[in-house]
């Protein structure tokens, strides 16, 4: 694969957050990434808010799947912090 076959390029963002935690993933979407997108237009972004283990694995496959059908091309950003459990 070369890079005039990727169909779409972008970033996605994991965030799992204990709710008294600020957003970071969020407000790098909602801020820096949105701009770059307005201002490009060639960027892919989506945001997801994960709160389980079950959640997380359906939507990375997902992604996985479209991915490899439409060759697209994802970083994917992590904003989780570590289980006190």
């Amino acid at each position: 694969m070369n890079s005039n076959e990727v169909e779409r390029f972008g970033v996605i963002i994991f965030e799992s957050l204990n709710d008294n935690e600020k957003k970071t993933g969020y407000n790098l979407y909602n801020t820096t990434l949105k701009y770059k997108q307005f201002e490009d237009n060639v960027l892919h972004l989506e945001y997801y808010n994960i709160e389980n283990r079950e959640d997380f694995f359906k939507v990375l496959n997902r992604i996985v799947d479209e991915a490899i059908e439409n060759n697209y091309f994802y970083f994917l950003h992590f904003e989780i912090h570590g289980y006190d459990g």
